[in-house]
This record gives C-alpha cells, structure tokens and sequence, in this order.
C-alpha cells in the first residue's frame, strides 16, 4: 500500500492506493504498453469484431482504434485524448494523433451527469503516449452493486480488478475506485485499455454518482531492422569480463522469440531499476545466423530497454523479466 500526497486549491487530499493495476504513475521502462494495430480496412457497417475486444484497427491517425463497439446491448463511446497532466510534465515531446474510441457499459438505468471532481484522477501513468477519456453517471443502486454488476460486464471480455484505490480530505473519505486491467499471460503486452470505475462515497439527492476512465498508451510501429533474424545458430555474450558462447538451440529460440515480441520504448518518467551493487548494468550479445550475419544486441539493466544493430531504438523489455533472466542465466 502506499500514499501519494496530491496538492489541492483548498483541501489536503490523500490518495491511497492498493493493488497492483496497470493504470497508475509507475516508470516508463518496465511499464506494458498497447501497440498501435497494423494498418486494415475497417469492416462493414454493423460488423461485430471477431473477439468481442479490439475492433477496427488504425488504417491513419484519423481512422480510430474502436475498442468493444458491439460487445454491450447500451454502451458509451468515450473518445480518448492526450492527458493534460501528462502534457504539462513533457512539454517537449508530441503528444500521439491516433483516434481512440472505447465502448464502455452503461449500468441498467444510469444516466449521465456532470463531472464531480471528488472522485479524483484515479492514477495517471506518466507516458508521452497516453491517451484517457472519463465519463460520468448517476444511479439509485448502491456502489457495491454498481461494482458487482461491472465486474461481470468486464469478466466477459476477459477483465480482472488489478487494484483498489481511494481518496481522502482531512481524513475523510471522499472516493472509491477499482482499476481493471486485461487478464494475459504474466509480461505479455496488452492489446486492450485499461478501465478504471470511481465513486463519490456521499451520494448526491439520494444517487451514486460514478466514473468511468480508459487509459491507451498507443506505440509507434517497430521498425523492421530491430527484429532478429529466426536462423540463428550461436549467441555470444558479454557481461563485464565473462564472456558466454551459447548454441543450446531452445535457449536461442526462446530469446529470439522474446526479442521479436518486444515494443518500442516511448518517453515517460522513470526512476530507473534497482541493480545490486557490482552487478554489470549492460549485456552485450551477438547473435550469428546460419549464413553468417552478426546481429548485435545491447541489454541496458537499470532502463529495461534493449536495441538491435545499430538502429539506436530503444525496445520495452520491461514487461518481460523472463528475458533478463535468461540472458542472465549463463553468468549465474
């Protein structure tokens, strides 16, 4: 658990997080982030997406990513845009031009109503490529059933609760929230938004005012220079003063593997990541093909980036701990 001091024009607010969801302020580096889709032609009006998720992909910035149009009987589109906070603390970096539209569920007779700023921000990650939207409802059912009703909504499109979270003034709650996030394979990108559902504790006339948000972090496209060729026979690799000749083929399947998955790094704050002490912060590798190209490759520990060749783009391999461990693992 953990508290986050957030300054107020007239209050002292206190922001208490649980959990372990995507949506909130963690660094740049290891943090899993949404690729934008390749470029195909939208399907034809009133086509429903094959999963039930992720729908039309971006053909241009101006033809949106739509996200669960046909998965609910009522939803609300919610158009995605740069965050302002995010915005203000990068002032230097573009903000991304990809439209985002999410379909989120409307809860049995809620209405929509005016923003209530007591609810608070709910986590903002501080990533140059985050796009977020919020809409807000009012009801005469009770948080807890508002709750359980969008838990099973969301189940249905493979959702889980990653966190919960609250806001306080003076001591006093003010807010509630849940943080869902889409249920993958532990460090496998995700491809779908994350959602977060806020309630203001008092109820107003009687009702419960809640709040919807959707985070998107859009990735550029990898070039296809970073990717590594798949007939590789022999890896060598350099950590400090060890050197390692490695030609286990699972091993470099596995790596290469891990490698290709990878997405590109975009800017963000980051803190960095702990390395002990006299661990080497750098691993160098040289992967040889079976026709004898070399291909090198530099793993940067305190960022968890890596690139391939001589491209200098930087590759999030944050989200996949297991690819440290096994570039590691012939040191050990």
């Amino acid at each position: 658990m953990k508290t986050i001091a957030l300054a107020a024009a007239s209050a002292a607010i206190a922001l208490t997080v649980t959990g372990c969801a995507a949506a909130k302020p963690t660094p740049a580096a290891p943090k899993t982030k949404a690729a934008t889709p390749a470029a195909a032609a939208p399907p034809g009006p009133g086509a429903a997406p094959a999963s039930g998720a992720d729908s039309v992909p971006a053909a241009s910035p101006n033809t949106p990513v739509t996200f669960f149009a046909h998965a609910f009987s009522h939803s609300e589109p919610l158009s995605l845009h740069p965050d302002p906070v995010v915005q203000q603390a990068m002032p230097d970096v573009p903000s991304p031009t990809q439209a985002v539209v999410v379909y989120l569920p409307v809860y049995p007779g809620a209405v929509k109503t005016s923003a209530a700023a007591a609810i608070g921000d709910m986590g903002t990650p501080m990533d140059a490529d985050l796009l977020d939207g919020s809409v807000y409802f009012k009801s005469k059912h009770s948080p807890q059933q508002l709750a359980s009703w969008y838990q099973t909504q969301l189940r249905k499109l493979g959702y889980v609760v990653g966190g919960h979270g609250s806001t306080a003034s003076y001591g006093k709650t003010t807010s509630t929230y849940e943080e869902f996030e889409h249920a993958k394979a532990p460090g496998a990108p995700t491809q779908s938004p994350d959602i977060s559902l806020g309630f203001l504790s008092a109820k107003q006339n009687g009702e419960t005012v809640f709040k919807l948000k959707a985070f998107f972090i859009v990735v550029p496209p990898r070039p296809s220079d970073t990717y590594l060729p798949t007939d590789i026979v022999k890896v060598v690799l350099t950590e400090g003063k060890a050197v390692k000749t490695i030609t286990d083929p699972q091993w470099i399947a596995r790596v290469v593997k891990q490698i290709n998955a990878l997405q590109v790094s975009t800017p963000g704050m980051s803190s960095g990541l702990a390395v002990a002490a006299g661990t080497p912060t750098t691993i160098h590798a040289a992967f040889y093909g079976a026709n004898g190209s070399v291909t090198s490759v530099t793993y940067q520990r305190l960022t968890a980036t890596l690139t391939v060749g001589t491209t200098g783009v930087a590759l999030n391999a944050g989200a996949y701990p297991a690819l440290l461990k096994d570039l590691a693992s012939p040191f050990a």
